[in-house]
């Protein structure tokens, strides 16, 4: 969203605010001891966001610190997203909300931990988990995990690629007993 001027204030500004806003309907999956990698899912019904929900969350001063350029893109972002996730995400299955792993930790194991926890947790639950990322490089990596692309789709008037993938529980013989 930053249009490549990275700015680390206002991501985590961007951050703190989303992570309020759905903190009352998530499940946030990380270690215990030192905050190394995290996942946040939601249940695809409380997956939408209302406006209003948003900026009581502390998004109208997200909005002045990242500036119109930065907010427009990301209602454009959100706004193909909604569309997206409408067409492969279940009612009753959850949204991959956010997965991340500090940098100085990664390729050490701890972002498939956090990831291979979270769905083993779907999986007892027998529901399907929806997600989007804006990297090619990730999606090699989410396919490792069992998710499936289904659609990239170029955000207009941006340089971002969405890539929307779905990792569909599958019943094992167990399940079938």
């Amino acid at each position: 969203f930053m249009a490549d001027r990275y700015d680390v204030s206002k991501m985590k500004a961007f951050w703190t605010v989303s992570l309020k806003t759905v903190k009352n309907s998530a499940c946030f999956v990380m270690e215990a001891e030192e905050l190394r990698s995290a996942a946040v899912l939601i249940p695809n019904d409380k997956a939408n966001v209302s406006v209003g929900r948003y900026i009581r969350s502390g998004g109208l001063g997200l909005i002045f610190k990242m500036g119109p350029r930065a907010v427009s893109r990301m209602l454009r972002f959100e706004s193909m997203a909604t569309k997206i996730k409408s067409k492969y995400a279940t009612p009753t299955c959850w949204y991959l909300y956010a997965f991340v792993t500090h940098p100085d930790f990664r390729g050490e194991g701890y972002g498939a931990r956090i990831l291979q926890e979270s769905l083993r947790f779907l999986d007892e639950a027998r529901q399907d988990c929806y997600l989007e990322t804006l990297s090619s490089v990730n999606v090699e990596i989410y396919r490792h995990f069992g998710f499936e692309l289904k659609e990239t789709v170029r955000i207009p008037d941006t340089d971002l690629t969405l890539y929307a993938m779905v990792k569909i529980y599958k019943e094992s013989a167990t399940d079938r007993c």
